[in-house]
């Protein structure tokens, strides 16, 4: 009985520390942008994930929404307010960004340029449609493997397998490959 509890725990720990991983380069994106650097940022996203772990291991848990994002977001919320709790200060204001001349409205003929642009792309650099597809799901849906393996009708780890075939090839791609897409 105690093997299969520490089995169960084993596996949480590991399925807590992917969602972590898969989300930490947006956690830190986020933190960035809320005006924080180094070494406030490697404190807040520390914080941040230890809020997580607790949050995740309780008995009964269960995400509210379809990604781990939402729950990862309000756990940082807490940490910032407790951070600045702790140092009694407030986060120093970023300078403003220069101006685009560019018209940044986010119209819907936009959104379809854009969305066709980035089919278009990831039709000419992951010609395998079944990876192209599970890469699409997986970063601009932001869905899962179980969720993905049970929309297409597939095994999760066929989902995982694929999606790493994938992820391996877009990383592999040239620097300026992704230009194609400014």
């Amino acid at each position: 009985m105690a093997d299969k509890a520490t089995t169960a725990a084993e596996r949480l720990h590991q399925e807590i520390s992917q969602e972590l991983w898969k989300y930490r380069d947006r956690l830190r994106g986020h933190i960035y942008l809320d005006g924080y650097r180094q070494p406030d940022l490697s404190v807040l996203e520390s914080d941040t994930h230890t809020r997580y772990y607790k949050a995740r291991v309780k008995p009964g848990f269960k995400f509210v929404s379809s990604t781990p994002w939402p729950l990862l977001k309000k756990c940082y919320d807490y940490a910032r307010l407790d951070f600045h709790r702790q140092e009694s200060r407030q986060p120093e204001p970023m300078e403003e960004l220069p101006s685009d001349d560019r018209d940044t409205s986010d119209s819907a003929v936009d959104r379809v340029i854009l969305k066709e642009a980035i089919n278009a792309f990831l039709e000419r650099n992951l010609p395998d449609e079944r990876e192209r597809e599970i890469y699409r799901l997986t970063h601009m849906e932001e869905m899962g493997p179980v969720e993905i393996s049970k929309k297409l009708g597939i095994d999760r780890k066929t989902v995982t397998t694929r999606l790493k075939k994938a992820e391996v090839r877009m990383q592999s791609l040239p620097p300026g490959e992704l230009d194609t897409l400014r």
